[in-house]
């Protein structure tokens, strides 16, 4: 991660996901998608996310945690839902196949 990269702290507030980002910006919705998408437009990548509790604020869940960087990391890579998708079940034919 270079200093340079801009860095989201990310949290839960009355059941939205808030991020708070290192140039002051602040981004708030009701969906982890909707969330990774705006953080991605920004130029927030997926290594460069954070979520340390904050007061007023719940901390993600492990799986949360997982499934915003891995949202982000999908729009990186400029796939499409069904793109990945069709990936993920290309690569459980193969695991199964072995």
């Amino acid at each position: 991660m270079d200093a340079n990269n801009l860095k989201a702290n990310v949290g839960l507030c009355r059941n939205e996901y808030v991020a708070d980002l290192s140039d002051g910006r602040k981004f708030v919705h009701g969906d982890l998608s909707a969330l990774a998408d705006a953080l991605h437009g920004a130029g927030v990548r997926a290594g460069d996310t954070h979520c340390e509790w904050r007061s007023g604020q719940r901390i993600l869940t492990a799986g949360q945690q997982v499934a915003l960087s891995a949202e982000i990391r999908r729009l990186e890579r400029g796939e499409t839902l069904a793109e990945t998708k069709v990936a993920h079940k290309a690569r459980s034919a193969v695991a199964l196949a072995a």
